[in-house]
């Protein structure tokens, strides 16, 4: 596995939502829905909303249960799809480690709540093999008016 970083969020040539993960000197870009885009980028930005998002309810959720997200792992690209797990840590009363478990997600909405509690994404090698690019892919360093973190602004 290898540990990724949200660069941000593009939209590609048709309008639809690109989350960008970042490995030294490769990009890997992953189409996402225009609502999981949204809510990355919000937690990305940091905006107040004046109701919970559906991600922000899942975290209230985990946290209520005594538990949190070690990491989101990207560990399958199949027929155009990738696949995800989100592990989480349950903790005793004590706060020690309890129990570990994987639940299946999308990768955006494992990316949203990663966000939203501060956990690392990782990528399987081969997954990054088959579905990245150079880094050379966005010709430049994103900045702050022009993307790919540019989306819902």
């Amino acid at each position: 596995m290898v540990e990724v970083s949200i660069v941000g969020i593009t939209l590609d040539g048709q309008n639809q939502p690109v989350v960008i993960l970042r490995a030294d000197a490769r990009v890997l870009p992953i189409w996402i829905g225009t609502n999981e885009a949204f809510a990355i980028q919000s937690a990305l930005k940091k905006a107040e909303m004046k109701r919970p998002l559906t991600h922000d309810l899942i975290v209230y959720i985990l946290k209520g249960f005594n538990s949190h997200a070690r990491h989101v792992h990207i560990y399958k690209l199949e027929d155009q799809t990738y696949y995800a797990n989100l592990v989480l840590v349950l903790k005793d009363e004590t706060g020690a480690d309890r129990q570990v478990i994987k639940i299946d997600c999308r990768p955006s909405d494992g990316i949203a709540i990663a966000v939203r509690m501060d956990c690392k994404v990782y990528v399987d090698e081969e997954v990054m093999r088959k579905g990245g690019h150079d880094a050379s892919f966005f010709e430049g360093e994103p900045d702050e008016e022009s993307g790919p973190d540019t989306f819902g602004e």
